[in-house]
């Protein structure tokens, strides 16, 4: 089930647990057992791509920032253990490609190819591209977490993840269990207001 999370993260698909069962919201109503569940709606907040610059291979790097409201059909939990329905949710992705060319040589969750080594030609301060970095690696799906206030995050692919999930959980007061569904870490509103400044100054 872990490895599956991990894929459905990859794809920015939202899932939550519904009676047990693992149930997969893509913005249409789902059936699980012969039950339907009504769809989470979602509206679009802010979308824009920006040019990072250019890498060591004369690709040209883009990120995109995309946020939405969400407003889920069922309470979802916060990371403070506090029940919410309606939030916001940041998604930031990259690519690269070379000039006249369609393909990409590389995208998704790039923000280690906006390294100092892999840059050759920066379009942007190089601090606000680490300041996007920093945003990007703490709030990046940040609907999606499978740690609470207590627990430290880790890589859901180790080997002994039951072991870890084990130790997280003792952490929490409430008796969290690590990694059983996804908790909402809600979007401080300075950091939106940053991070969308950042790319309206550089559009």
């Amino acid at each position: 089930m872990q490895l599956l999370k991990q894929e459905l993260m990859k794809k920015n698909i939202n899932i939550y647990q519904a009676n047990d069962d693992l149930t997969i919201n893509e913005g249409i109503k789902m059936k699980t057992k012969n039950k339907v569940y009504p769809a989470d709606k979602k509206i679009s907040l802010y979308k824009r791509k920006i040019l990072i610059g250019t890498d060591i291979d004369k690709n040209s790097i883009f990120v995109e920032l995309n946020i939405q409201r969400v407003k889920t059909a069922y309470f979802k939990e916060t990371i403070a253990h506090k029940r919410i329905r309606a939030f916001e949710v940041l998604t930031l992705s990259g690519y690269a490609h070379k000039k006249y060319s369609r393909d990409s040589e590389y995208a998704g969750q790039i923000y280690d190819k906006l390294a100092l080594e892999n840059i050759k030609t920066y379009m942007i301060p190089k601090n606000t591209v680490k300041r996007i970095v920093e945003i990007w690696k703490k709030y990046h799906l940040n609907d999606m977490q499978p740690n609470c206030i207590h627990q430290k995050a880790f890589n859901c692919n180790v080997k002994n993840f039951d072991l870890l999930a084990e130790i997280e959980t003792k952490k929490c007061p409430v008796g969290y269990k690590y990694g059983s569904k996804w908790l909402v870490k809600v979007l401080p509103k300075n950091i939106k207001k940053e991070i969308i400044s950042i790319f309206e100054e550089y559009k």
